[in-house]
């Protein structure tokens, strides 16, 4: 791995490559931030305002490590940031009071167009509709959990003792290597039976410890017996794969597999599965 550039523990620049990866994941819960209208909890349940301290935190980690391992100068960084940091507060206290809100300069009949009562608004109903919406509840016996995970860095497994430097050796891996993104990955689709932990189609004998960076890119099926699907759920990694970790990591899959295929330490943990998804 140390011959290799930009990486952590390469010998050119170390923790370059670690750096936009962080930088990428901020502007992603920025993004969603802003979709969501400045509103801490996303639509799919994130809290929006716990990722965003979560990946600062890692952008500033990972700027440190580039300063460290790379020679730059710490007094030069610091002088920059206190000078930038006084002129944003500047720019922010200097700021004129906000512009009013469009629906306040609107004539009063054309005010809140998401008014539900509005024929052309979103999901509107008219006065004269008479139909609700009811959601029912019943329990289902699901015996599967079939995982679709964008992995991003497949070094981030050891298989049979070994590194996984390119997916190539771990066991339900969808295509081969030359399918990875330029995210530098692809999907880790295990079919995991929810009783025992056993993944199946697991080679006997094969070993797994596995760190996948996943982050929103996953999809996670719950199956019956028939394997139809029970429930679905997208986005983040759900707790029931990370378990052995004891934090709140749901950025990644985290595992240990034995020669048999059974998920050490496994635990039926469905929380997110009962969730109401809007």
């Amino acid at each position: 791995m140390t011959g290799n550039k930009f990486m952590i523990g390469a010998k050119i620049w170390p923790g370059l490559s670690k750096l936009i990866e962080e930088l990428g994941d901020v502007a992603q819960v920025a993004g969603k931030l802003i979709a969501a209208d400045g509103n801490d909890i996303h639509w799919e349940g994130t809290n929006l305002r716990e990722r965003m301290h979560e990946k600062i935190a890692d952008l500033i980690a990972a700027c440190t490590f580039v300063i460290e391992q790379n020679g730059l100068s710490s007094k030069l960084i610091s002088d920059r940031v206190a000078h930038k940091l006084s002129l944003f507060r500047q720019w922010h206290t200097s700021q004129e009071s906000p512009a009013p809100l469009i629906s306040n300069m609107l004539p009063d009949d054309m005010r809140n167009p998401y008014d539900p009562w509005t024929i052309d608004a979103p999901n509107a109903c008219t006065r004269e509709s008479k139909s609700i919406s009811v959601n029912i509840k019943q329990a289902v016996e699901v015996k599967f959990l079939r995982a679709r995970c964008g992995v991003r860095y497949w070094e981030d497994a050891i298989v049979n003792g070994v590194q996984d430097e390119d997916g190539s050796r771990i066991p339900c891996r969808e295509g081969t290597a030359f399918d990875n993104d330029h995210f530098g990955g692809g999907n880790w689709c295990p079919t995991i039976v929810l009783e025992t932990g056993r993944i199946e189609e697991w080679p006997q004998g094969t070993t797994a410890q596995i760190h996948y960076k996943v982050c929103d890119d996953g999809d996670y099926k719950l199956l019956n017996a028939g394997r139809n699907i029970v429930k679905s759920i997208n986005g983040y990694v759900p707790r029931i794969l990370r378990p052995k970790s004891e934090y709140f990591e749901n950025d990644y899959v985290i595992m240990n597999i034995g020669p048999d295929g059974v998920i050490e330490d496994w635990k039926v943990e469905l929380s997110e599965f009962e969730k109401d998804q809007k």
